[in-house]
């Protein structure tokens, strides 16, 4: 079953921060990462996931967040359960987005 468009625990946006969950670890993945971090207090990077948890995990690293622990299309599903991310950005070649 597909999780809910809205979670009972969500506050408005304009009184927190969007958690940002990101599906690759590509250069437009860390192109957005950027520009997540750069946008200051009202975003940050909670999740990194992609088909190789090094990967994810250096991007982490890099932009905050913590990374994916499995591979491949486990990544996919453990980023769509994760409680703290709002938003998930695809940043994987297109054949692959679901």
């Amino acid at each position: 079953s597909r999780p809910p468009l809205l979670r009972p625990s969500m506050e408005p946006l304009d009184k927190r921060k969007l958690r940002w969950g990101i599906l690759g670890t590509g250069r437009i993945a860390k192109d957005f990462c950027a520009a997540i971090v750069a946008a200051g207090d009202t975003n940050e990077i909670a999740m990194v996931a992609g088909r190789r948890p090094s990967a994810a995990k250096e991007m982490a690293e890099t932009y905050g967040g913590r990374p994916s622990t499995v591979e491949g299309g486990g990544a996919y599903e453990q980023l769509e359960r994760a409680d703290d991310v709002d938003v998930v950005y695809v940043a994987v070649v297109h054949k692959f987005h679901k």
